[in-house]
């Protein structure tokens, strides 16, 4: 009896382990598709707006190498230059990663979790929170920094207006102009975003900023 308990013990940790596997290579798949469909996505408005990769980097403030690298696929963008690039294209950041909608409802509800999630350069993720359904003139996205994590290698200035930031999980740093602010959870900042600045997680522990910025 002892042995038969055992043994189905062992059966039902072999099936939860290998589900655990199923789950982990369909999300490992998911974010490679999504890195796919990123670079095309760029691509695809680049050329609708009569824009050559010269001019659309010229346009954005990053150099044309990397752009072409970008639609390529052979690198994945930082934060910031995601950024640079949906100001440029006057979209807002979540049109990278899904279709816009027709109007069905009268309320849009989100589920963080049903949302795409971008892996970053600088240990960063990006997920879109914006409206599928209306156009509006802000645009909420939810930014994880991993522990030495970075929104870009060196501060930077894109959009307009002003930009709210509140942390809602762990710490991080912003870098503005001269100044370094450290910012803790339940902590909450508004600033130009046309400013050079940046945002890093030099703590242990990962952070969850919430981002609403003007477009």
């Amino acid at each position: 009896m002892v042995e038969q308990g055992k043994s189905a013990r062992d059966d039902h940790f072999s099936e939860r382990l290998y589900e655990k596997i199923i789950d982990t290579c369909s999300f490992l798949r998911e974010i490679e598709n999504m890195a796919i469909k990123l670079h095309l996505r760029i691509q695809q408005f680049r050329q609708q707006r009569g824009l050559s990769q010269r001019g659309l980097a010229e346009k954005a403030g990053i150099s044309g190498a990397g752009l072409s690298q970008i639609e390529s696929g052979q690198t994945s963008p930082s934060v910031a230059t995601l950024e640079k690039l949906a100001d440029a294209l006057e979209l807002p950041l979540a049109s990278f990663f899904s279709e816009q909608e027709e109007p069905s409802v009268r309320v849009e509800l989100l589920t963080i979790g049903s949302r795409p999630i971008f892996q970053a350069k600088q240990g960063a993720e990006v997920i879109p929170l914006g409206s599928r359904v209306y156009s509006v003139p802000f645009e909420p996205i939810l930014i994880r920094l991993n522990p030495g994590g970075e929104m870009s290698d060196k501060p930077f200035g894109v959009g307009k207006g002003v930009e709210f930031v509140s942390v809602q999980r762990g710490r991080a740093m912003l870098s503005y102009d001269e100044d370094q602010i450290e910012v803790t959870e339940s902590q909450s900042v508004f600033y130009d975003p046309t400013k050079q600045h940046n945002w890093t997680n030099p703590f242990d522990g990962w952070c969850e900023l919430l981002f609403v910025r003007c477009r």
